[in-house]
Order: C-alpha cells, then sequence, then structure tokens
C-alpha cells in the first residue's frame, strides 16, 4: 500500500500540464512571476494566496487542493 502524500505542487503541476499551459504563459495570466510558479511545482514555500491566484487561473478551487489540505485543523491553544 502506497502512502505517499498528495502534494499541492504535484496537483498544479498536473492540472498545469493537462491544461497545455507553459508556466512562461500561467504567469502572464496569474501576473507573477514564471519563477514562481517553478518554485512551486518544485516544492519551494509559495505564499498561500499566489497558490489561490495560480489554481483560479487553472479554473482550480480550494476543494481541487482538499488531497493536500490537512484534515485536522490545528488546535487553538487556551
Amino acid at each position: 500500500m502506497s502512502t505517499q502524500k498528495t502534494e499541492i505542487k504535484d496537483i498544479i503541476r498536473k492540472i498545469r500540464t493537462e491544461s497545455g499551459k507553459s508556466r512562461e504563459k500561467l504567469s502572464i495570466e496569474c501576473n507573477i512571476a514564471a519563477e514562481t510558479i517553478k518554485n512551486l511545482e518544485n516544492g519551494k514555500t509559495v505564499e498561500w494566496p499566489t497558490v489561490m491566484v495560480i489554481a483560479s487561473a487553472l479554473d482550480m478551487n480550494l476543494g481541487d487542493l482538499n488531497p493536500c489540505i490537512g484534515k485536522e485543523a490545528p488546535k487553538k491553544e487556551d
């Protein structure tokens, strides 16, 4: 049984390539640097609002990224 964790970088790369968009084209649509998309797809930290802009440009929503979002919210310390 595989325990490989799905990561945002994998989902974004898969959807981007399936849509036929290059990093450069997507970066123009998002008005962000192509290097930022490369960083995201290579697993480097990218700010959440930027991830959402990229996902939106790929016609994705938060639900599409759901496998990557922790199933348990952090518990608030009293």
